[in-house]
């Protein structure tokens, strides 16, 4: 579950705004915060530019009850020089136990 939060802004588009994701058990009950995003108004100006941690979380379609996401390795800057640009984390469940992260 997504939730966009305060405060909003005029000076840039809606997925931009502050956003927790969390995954919530069938009774409503957050059982693990994957990412609390603050407001990304203060991205470079540069094509491909992205906001620092885990961005684009969703679960796998081949594994059971896995979070997938990607992380910038550049600082979410293009203008970074770096040999790879994102780097892509899953977590299996139980993810309150399972906090450690690897890559895949």
């Amino acid at each position: 579950m997504s939730e966009i939060k305060r405060p909003y802004s005029y000076a840039v588009p809606y997925y931009r705004f502050p956003e927790t994701t969390m995954v919530w058990t069938t009774t409503g009950e957050n059982v693990y915060t994957v990412v609390e995003q603050p407001l990304a108004d203060n991205l470079p100006i540069a094509f491909d530019a992205v906001v620092q941690g885990r961005r684009s979380v969703s679960w796998r379609n081949d594994a059971d009850a896995t979070l997938v996401w990607a992380e910038a390795t550049d600082l979410g800057d293009p203008a970074v020089d770096a040999d790879i640009r994102d780097q892509v984390f899953q977590q299996a469940a139980p993810l309150a136990q399972n906090r450690k992260s690897w890559l895949i």
